[in-house]
C-alpha cells in the first residue's frame, strides 16, 4: 500500500505548494524538511489526504466551511498528536469523518488558510 505524501510552505509572504513525493528537485525531501523546520521563518503543513468538496487539497492550517449536523462551521485544520489524525480543534471534529462523497456526511469546502484569511475564523 502507497501513501502520497505532499507538503506547502508558508514564508510569511506567500505559500509554496511544490513539495510533494519522496525528492524534490534532486533533494530528499525528508533531509530538506529537517532543516526547514529548524527555519523558524518557515512553516511546514501536510496535505491531509483528503480533498474538499471542489476536489481541492485540504492542508494542515486550511480554513473549512462544512455542515455538521444542521449547522454550517468554520473550523481550521491540524494535526492532533493525542488522535493521530488531522482533527477542526475549533469544533472538536476529526478530519477522518469527512467524506466529500456522502451526501450525508461532514462536506468540507477549503475557505482560505490561517496565514492570509485569518479573519474568516471570527
Amino acid at each position: 500500500m502507497s501513501r502520497e505524501f505532499k507538503f506547502r510552505a508558508w514564508d510569511g509572504k506567500k505559500l509554496d505548494t511544490a513539495f510533494n513525493g519522496d525528492e524534490w528537485l534532486g533533494i530528499n525531501v525528508n533531509e530538506l524538511f529537517k532543516a526547514m523546520i529548524d527555519d523558524d521563518k518557515l512553516v511546514v503543513m501536510q496535505w491531509t489526504g483528503l480533498l474538499d468538496r471542489q476536489g481541492v487539497e485540504i492542508y494542515e492550517g486550511d480554513i473549512i466551511k462544512y455542515r455538521f449536523g444542521y449547522e454550517d462551521v468554520v473550523g481550521r485544520v491540524e494535526y492532533s498528536d493525542n488522535y493521530a489524525g488531522f482533527i477542526d480543534p475549533v469544533n472538536q471534529v476529526m478530519m477522518s469523518m469527512f467524506d466529500p462523497t456522502d451526501g450525508d456526511g461532514l462536506i468540507a469546502q477549503v475557505i482560505g488558510n490561517i496565514y492570509q484569511n485569518g479573519d474568516l475564523l471570527k
